[in-house]
């Protein structure tokens, strides 16, 4: 993996193997209930007052690239499923700014579920495939929680279009809540606790 600190390094190569500045920025910050409507609103001030937060003193390395697998598998699989729900009227609930909160959701997941600071999630083993299908599956989770607790809380009259609504902090006061009953309800066995996923790899 390579760590382009200055958009100009990406420019180099792309590739999947490039962690971008500005999308690390923003993954990092939408696992933050506090810093996920800007992260949406207008990333270029995640690198003011926020920075030193999302990109605190020490911060492991493990955390970041768990955030930036995070963030691309949660991209990659809206996409898909947004292909895939044709006519729905609330499609606009899984547009681009939406990876942001399936982002959020994850993180909440793997709060309830794993100790992601554990010294067993090493860098090559979060590049393992085993630790990639278990990311998939909490991302996978993330999307469906997320997805169904927002069309049920979406207003047109209160929030007005699907644009205002995912920058909306009420908006996120409200589906936060309800996130937070879902995942009580869900059974350790859903989800494989990512610290177990890591010791599993040789």
């Amino acid at each position: 993996m390579q760590y382009a600190p200055k958009q100009q390094g990406t420019k180099k190569q792309k590739g999947d193997d490039i962690i971008e500045l500005d999308k690390i920025a923003q993954y990092l910050a939408a696992s933050k209930q506090e810093f996920l409507i800007q992260a949406i609103n207008n990333k270029a001030e995640l690198f003011d007052e926020p920075y030193l937060k999302i990109f605190k003193k020490g911060i492991k390395p493990e955390h970041v690239l768990i955030a930036w697998e995070v963030g691309r598998l949660a991209d990659e699989i809206r996409s898909n499923q947004l292909d895939d729900m044709g006519e729905d009227e609330y499609t606009g609930l899984l547009s681009v700014q939406s990876t942001l909160w399936v982002i959020y959701t994850t993180y909440k997941l793997m709060e309830k579920f794993s100790i992601i600071d554990s010294p067993h999630i090493t860098l090559e083993r979060i590049r393992h495939q085993d630790f990639k299908n278990a990311l998939t599956k909490y991302v996978t989770k993330a999307i469906e929680l997320y997805y169904s607790e927002a069309v049920n809380t979406y207003d047109r009259e209160e929030y007005g279009s699907f644009k205002s609504t995912l920058r909306s902090n009420k908006f996120l006061e409200k589906v936060t809540s309800k996130l937070n009953l879902r995942i009580t309800k869900i059974k350790p066995t859903e989800l494989k606790n990512l610290e177990l996923t890591a010791k599993s790899i040789n």
